[in-house]
């Protein structure tokens, strides 16, 4: 079984999970009734699920909104624009808002997400603080505080406005 693909033939990081599950279930299957090219296949899935989530990782990446490449293209956007209205070019002008204001959005995508990033780090922290409290675990406790701290950090680092 192939890991489930979307509409461009790349991986997906569902369908990796879906073959992985499969794999195992083969491997499984495999030992149980010593059936060795049901075993073999399920190893196999259970590897290429590996190598499909990794793909899927790297492409999610690489797509994922960067505060520096928007700040390159508002840049490049406003000096084409700033270009344009001075040579009189009104296609060069509007190109460069354009890329300026995309350049704008994906620099805020990207501050959103990073602000997600946080929050989801100190809720996470401030929870594991609670859990490792009651446990009476005050090594674990000060770890899960640092991570709520800097989780708080990185939010108002990246507070949009």
């Amino acid at each position: 079984m192939s890991t489930q693909q979307n509409s461009n033939t790349e991986p997906t990081k569902l369908g990796s999970y879906v073959t992985h599950g499969t794999g195992v279930v083969q491997e499984t299957v495999g030992n149980l009734v010593g059936n060795e090219s049901l075993k073999q296949q399920g190893t196999a899935n259970i590897q290429q699920a590996k190598v499909d989530f990794d793909q899927a990782h790297q492409a999610a990446q690489a797509a994922a909104p960067n505060k520096t490449s928007g700040n390159v293209n508002s840049v490049i956007g406003g000096v084409k624009e700033e270009v344009g209205r001075t040579v009189g070019n009104a296609n060069l002008t509007q190109a460069g808002s354009e890329q300026r204001n995309d350049g704008n959005a994906e620099y805020n995508a990207a501050k959103a997400e990073r602000v997600i990033d946080g929050a989801k780090d100190k809720v996470t922290g401030n929870v594991q603080s609670g859990v490792n409290a009651a446990l009476g675990d005050k090594t674990a406790q000060e770890q899960a505080r640092a991570k709520a701290a800097q989780g708080e950090a990185t939010m108002q680092h990246n507070k949009l406005g």
